[in-house]
């Protein structure tokens, strides 16, 4: 019963029918208790209203019980990042990083956190980390070193950073050439 009851809850919410949706969630957990899979529905359907809040709550819920399924920092980053909580965000991507230092999803969005805030050393920090990582495609980290290395100011105030980062991404790939290239003009 409780399983067509969820389906309901999910017919609800495909036909926009957010409310009904809800409640019929809530009297699952009235009558059951705690289930992943309900509040993470319930947190869709907050996400889907744009009540990034109340998404962020039912999310929480999820993360106390598995303080280490990362995935679920992910969304809640995600959700921040949506209403304009860019810190709230950052916080989210630090403790992924607790859980796993090597989660390139956080690695990539605190480089560009901390950019954005013009905070550029914990910007060449993650982006550094993220550099080691071979799971990034050669391709992309010469792009994003083309886009520093276009610019005067970063080519000024941040040689040594810079030399790093070629340092890094010449020894995670070493068949990438155009990486060399990009050292010696560099």
């Amino acid at each position: 019963e409780v399983e067509w009851e969820y389906q309901l809850a999910t017919v609800y919410f495909n036909q926009d029918k957010h409310k009904k949706a809800t409640k019929t969630l809530e009297k699952i957990e009235g009558e059951k208790g705690f289930s992943e899979k309900v509040t993470l529905l319930k947190a869709s359907i907050y996400e889907s209203d744009e009540d990034y809040d109340l998404a962020l709550i039912e999310l929480e819920k999820v993360m106390v019980l598995f303080p280490e399924a990362i995935q679920f920092r992910i969304v809640a980053a995600e959700l921040c990042m949506k209403s304009g909580q860019e810190d709230e965000a950052a916080k989210y991507y630090l403790e992924m990083l607790d859980v796993d230092s090597t989660n390139i999803f956080a690695l990539t969005n605190l480089t560009d956190y901390y950019r954005k805030k013009e905070d550029y050393a914990s910007s060449f920090k993650y982006l550094n980390k993220s550099f080691a990582s071979p799971m990034i495609d050669a391709r992309r980290k010469m792009a994003i070193l083309s886009f520093y290395l276009s610019d005067e100011k970063f080519l000024n105030d941040y040689p040594e950073e810079l030399a790093v980062l070629l340092d890094v991404l010449i020894e995670v790939h070493p068949e990438a050439y155009d990486a060399r290239l990009l050292a010696s003009d560099f």
